[in-house]
């Protein structure tokens, strides 16, 4: 079997209820973030 690798990362998160939406599009639609 191979090697497996692991990476966490804390991408902070939204400052408040209003701004989950936001938050949520730019972190799903960022290309380097989801390959």
């Amino acid at each position: 079997m191979g090697r497996v690798g692991v990476l966490l990362l804390n991408l902070g998160g939204p400052d408040g209820l209003e701004d989950v939406r936001p938050f949520l599009y730019n972190l799903f639609s960022d290309p380097e973030i989801i390959r």
